[in-house]
């Protein structure tokens, strides 16, 4: 849990204040959330329930279905 609440506190902070590469990392990731079936029209993930603008922008996290 408390790896976990580490991560969306820095998913969300990355999201807030941009980096180049995070921001280049994130984009790769969310192309394939955009066309998976499991991404909803409010940017979150139903397998993992996480909103994808913050999590792509984590560096440990993965995607449960393993694309990224």
């Amino acid at each position: 849990m408390k790896n976990t609440l580490k991560e969306i506190l820095e998913g969300w902070k990355n999201y807030a204040f941009p980096n180049g590469e995070i921001e280049k990392m994130a984009e790769k990731r969310l192309e394939f959330c955009v066309d998976c079936t499991y991404f909803t029209s409010k940017g979150r993930c139903r397998k993992c329930g996480c909103f994808m603008i913050a999590k792509a922008r984590v560096k440990k996290a993965k995607c449960p279905l393993n694309y990224w």
